[in-house]
């Protein structure tokens, strides 16, 4: 077990996990900062098949070439509680691949096959860029779980679609979460369901965008195959097609 408590990780280059790659370990960070960093993957921090929690942790302007800004979930578990994600980007620099990179302008979490669990409690995710999709977030794979409780997210950009988050074929819980003024190049301003399970409770949805107004789901966008379910406590003030399901 590592534990950093009070740290800096600042200003590192490196192909993954360029702030830290913890694999098959378990690691623990509290009231520390970790900024600057620059990798292909999981440009701050790389979990692989292990298990990380944060506690007052700042994530700051991390740069990930391809994928995951801030912090990448590879069949992991992790947990982030009282954090401040703020400024990472993830910017697709390089095609080559036979999946889709400039995703998880900060977190990605991955389960493909193997569970991938992400539980991010009152915690600031803002002004995180994805060149494709999951400005703030992207839910990957059918065996990825994401929950939300509290916390806020803000001015988080997507190229194509889900601003805040993208959903690709996993389950994401979110409750008590205010999402304001994210923006997507294509559809789903807020969140991007796309052939997964999204469930809404007692959440906020406010001037998000959409394609600049003229895509669909301001809000959240959920197309064929996706489930979406959204409670009488939520509420969506938008423009445009705040909410767009196809059955």
């Amino acid at each position: 077990m590592v534990t950093l408590d009070g740290s800096t990780i600042q200003g590192n280059t490196s192909t993954d996990g360029a702030g830290i790659f913890n694999d098959r370990g378990d690691l623990t960070v509290t009231d520390s900062t970790i900024a600057g960093n620059r990798g292909s993957f999981g440009a701050g921090i790389l979990n692989n098949f292990a298990r990380t929690a944060l506690t007052n942790v700042d994530l700051l302007k991390n740069t990930a070439n391809q994928n995951a800004g801030a912090l990448l979930n590879y069949r992991s578990d992790v947990t982030i509680n009282d954090t401040l994600i703020r400024g990472n980007q993830a910017l697709g620099l390089d095609p080559q691949y036979n999946f889709t990179v400039g995703r998880a302008g900060a977190i990605e979490n991955v389960g493909l096959t193997f569970g991938a669990n992400l539980t991010v409690t009152d915690t600031i995710i803002q002004q995180n860029f994805a060149a494709t999709q999951g400005g703030a977030i992207d839910n990957n794979g059918p065996a990825s779980e994401l929950t939300i409780v509290g916390g806020k997210f803000i001015q988080n950009e997507a190229g194509l679609d889900g601003g805040g988050i993208f959903n690709d074929g996993g389950t994401v819980n979110v409750s008590g979460v205010r999402f304001n003024h994210n923006v997507s190049g294509r559809n789903g301003g807020g969140i991007f369901n796309s052939g997964g399970s999204v469930v809404i409770a007692a959440s906020n949805f406010s001037g998000n965008k959409a394609a600049k107004k003229t895509g669909l789901g301001t809000a959240i966008y959920s197309p064929q195959l996706g489930v979406l379910t959204i409670d009488t406590d939520s509420a969506i003030s938008q423009n445009g097609v705040a909410v767009f399901e196809e059955s």
